[in-house]
Formats: structure tokens, sequence, C-alpha cells
């Protein structure tokens, strides 16, 4: 084989490499994407306040996509306002729950070391799974 086609056989196998490292990963933010989509872009209530969002694929092919919010309102005011909007599963088969939490003391921890946590604020979690 000559010098030009090794050249253009390592470039194309340098690609396919580089496509089996990246590929799986970027297919999988895609899937998190489109499922997290609605939930993402619901309104927010009146006086609430959007800290983080983030989307993840579990081991198993569960979804779940999760906001942190700074809201006064209860629990069951928030399930009620975000529960009006349908929230399609991320693969067929699936079924999707819809929950809202408060923060518990880690997570607490973790907003006030970035930064985010506020005086007098309430934290809750507004999360769909997937599964």
């Amino acid at each position: 084989m000559d010098g030009k086609k090794k050249y253009w056989l390592s470039m194309a196998l340098a690609g396919l490499v580089l496509l089996a490292v990246f590929l799986p990963g970027r297919l999988k933010q895609i899937q998190c994407d489109r499922f997290a989509k609605p939930l993402y872009s619901h309104a927010l209530p009146e006086g609430s306040r959007l800290v983080q969002k983030s989307c993840v694929k579990g081991e198993a092919g569960d979804f779940t996509a999760a906001l942190i919010l700074a809201s006064d309102l209860t629990e069951e005011e928030l399930a009620a306002f975000f529960g009006d909007t349908e929230y399609p599963p991320a693969k067929k088969g699936q079924t999707v729950e819809l929950a809202v939490k408060p923060l518990d003391s880690d997570s607490l921890s973790a907003l006030a070391q970035a930064g985010l946590q506020r005086e007098n604020e309430q934290y809750v979690f507004v999360y769909i799974y997937s599964a």
C-alpha cells in the first residue's frame, strides 16, 4: 500500500474512533434534552426563581430532568402548576412521574457553596422521571 492510501486509511480509522468515543455521549444528551424540553420550557410560577436545571440518564436507561426553584409556593401548589403539561416518556414503554420535593440539607449546602443560595428563600426540586 502506498503512502497516500495509508494516510487516508489512518484518517478514516481516526474518524471512526472519534465517532465511537463521542457519539454515544452526544446521543444521550440529545435524548435528555428532548425529554426535559417540556419541563424546561414550562413557565415558572409568579414569584418563583429558577436556580438550576439538569437532566441525567441513569445506568438502567431511566431519565430524570430536574429544576431547582426558589419559591414560596407549597409542594402541592407547584405540583398542580407543573401538572398542567403532558410529559412524554424518554423512551417507548416508559412511564413518567412528576414530583416536587424540598431540597435536603446536602443539596442546600451545595447551593450555598456554589453561591446560589439567598437568605429567606425556600428551595424545591421539581422533576420528571421516566422509567
